[in-house]
């Protein structure tokens, strides 16, 4: 719609002159034309300019505002239309009223099929055939789609998409689109999706790469999404536990090729122990919590480099027995001598708040790199990171979950603590509540969906990828369905919620 000159709001698109510079005399790099259409419509010194006079889009991205302005004596109501191609422009015809003179339209680019950064022009003009009044805005649309390549001879192949051998390591030649990239190994990896006919890698390169937006990493690890049928849950999850400090890691979707022939979307993550090494590099310990929770998997360091298991694992150990020593205010202390325990609890709250029904194997304890005075200093002090993400809105797995209706599938000894202690119960319900009134309110929700949903659709419309990963017979699913579904999920859980926790 178009807006009246005082209502136009700030810009934001990058490197843009404030908003005030319309009113200033246009200078020589901004697109002007004098126009010359008839004097019956009173335009002879009419003079229109574009704001900003160059647009740089992202596919996929949200739109950016373009503000054509019209400066001169105006005396009845001109309209002009915007010629462009490959574009998303709205609305595509504007209305000058000698009160209005400037309008703002929005600009996106839709994802396309190539990965090639797109470049063209948007033309406004009186008409195509009166000529007089127009101007040119280039614009230049990066491509966010990214193909990683991996070249197998027949037999590797063959066991990359049959097998279920995880100790095997492959040694692949690998290139983004057509850009070769040092050589990777490659493992199968997973536990049950072991059996997914599209299977999950670990790559290690030779040397870090940059891929996409991300910093530069050796060690990722490809997932192949098989639990994840609508390709949102994941992609959604984890977007919202990185703003909020439980997910480092950096992470993009990916359409993988084996031998050039697709073989479906996958998330693209950098590997845990590499992201908190990169972030922390005095870090020494990183720990898998299994299920059940005595069962440890220790993923930092290497455990050739491991006298004695045990012993180091004797901190993470002491941790789980805390509780037996301790209780009320005096254990909430003693955890948070131990741990970021509120941190944890924050892990915990979005556990609940998602209906996550796989969390106790899915999270990492690390060695933090700052720590409170009452901490010991030869010892860690652990901060925890989310992991996968493919069962939110989903049944609990085969456990006793903790019997408290705030928690949901809360297996882990420091779980039950949020029911069975006043203190921790307190602590829990204000991360709780943080959750809910933030990044899993309903809109906030709902962005973050939609975000993930138009990735997903761009990648779709790839030849060949729907019907890698669904089947050539299966269709694919619709997103905006998708959407709202999963929108719906958290509204149910909320109005659960909500009988115990007043919500806003």
């Amino acid at each position: 719609m178009p807006v009246p000159e005082a209502d136009v709001a700030p810009w934001t698109q990058d490197a843009s002159p404030p908003d005030a510079a319309p009113d200033a005399a246009p200078d020589a790099e901004t697109p002007a034309v004098d126009a010359t259409t008839p004097a019956d419509v009173g335009m002879e010194t009419l003079r229109l300019t574009a704001f900003p006079d160059r647009l740089a889009l992202v596919e996929g991205a949200a739109p950016v505002r373009l503000r054509l302005r019209l400066d001169g004596p105006l005396t009845a109501p001109l309209s002009l239309r915007l010629e462009f191609e490959r574009l998303i422009v709205d609305p595509p015809t504007i209305t000058f009223e000698p009160e209005l003179r400037a309008i703002e339209v929005t600009v996106s680019a839709p994802f396309d099929a190539d990965e090639d950064t797109d470049r063209g022009t948007i033309r406004v003009a009186a008409g195509a055939d009166r000529g007089g009044l127009q101007t040119e805005v280039p614009w230049i649309a990066r491509d966010v789609h990214l193909t990683l390549n991996l070249g197998l001879d027949e037999e590797e192949l063959l066991f990359v998409q049959t097998a279920t051998d995880r100790e095997r390591r492959l040694v692949a030649e690998v290139a983004v689109g057509d850009a070769p990239l040092p050589s990777v190994s490659l493992n199968l990896r997973g536990q049950g999706t072991l059996y997914c006919p599209r299977k999950s890698f670990t790559l290690r390169f030779d040397a870090p790469v940059q891929l996409a937006d991300g910093p530069r990493i050796d060690q990722f690890v490809l997932i192949a999404l098989c639990e994840d049928p609508t390709l949102l849950r994941s992609r959604t999850a984890l977007e919202i536990l990185r703003a909020h400090g439980l997910f480092p890691p950096w992470f993009t979707f990916v359409e993988l090729r084996l031998n050039g022939t697709t073989s479906g979307l996958y998330l693209l993550i950098e590997r845990p122990r590499a992201a908190i090494e990169r972030l922390h590099p005095a870090n020494g310990v990183v720990l898998r919590r299994g299920n059940p929770e005595s069962v440890v998997e220790i993923d930092r360091p290497d455990e050739a480099l491991i006298a004695d298991r045990e012993q180091f694992l004797e901190p993470y150990r002491a941790l789980m027995t805390v509780a037996a020593a301790h209780s009320g205010a005096d254990l909430l202390a003693a955890l948070r001598a131990r741990m970021d325990y509120d941190q944890y609890l924050l892990w915990l709250a979005f556990n609940s708040a998602l209906r996550n029904g796989d969390s106790i194997d899915e999270v990492y304890f690390y060695d933090g790199p700052e720590r409170p005075a009452e901490a010991d200093p030869n010892q860690p002090w652990w901060r925890v990171m989310a992991w996968d993400q493919d069962e939110i809105f989903h049944d609990c797995h085969p456990g006793t979950p903790v019997p408290e209706p705030l928690l949901f599938c809360a297996e882990s000894s420091l779980d039950a603590l949020v029911a069975s202690d006043l203190p921790i119960r307190t602590a829990y319900v204000a991360q709780l509540r943080t959750v809910l009134e933030g990044p899993l309110r309903p809109a906030a929700f709902r962005a973050a969906l939609e975000r993930a949903a138009a990735e997903v659709a761009g990648y779709l419309q790839r030849p060949g990828l729907a019907a890698a990963q669904f089947g050539v017979d299966a269709p694919a699913p619709d997103m905006a369905t998708a959407v709202e579904v999963l929108a719906a999920e958290l509204e149910a859980r909320r109005a659960v919620l909500a009988r115990y926790l007043p919500l806003p």
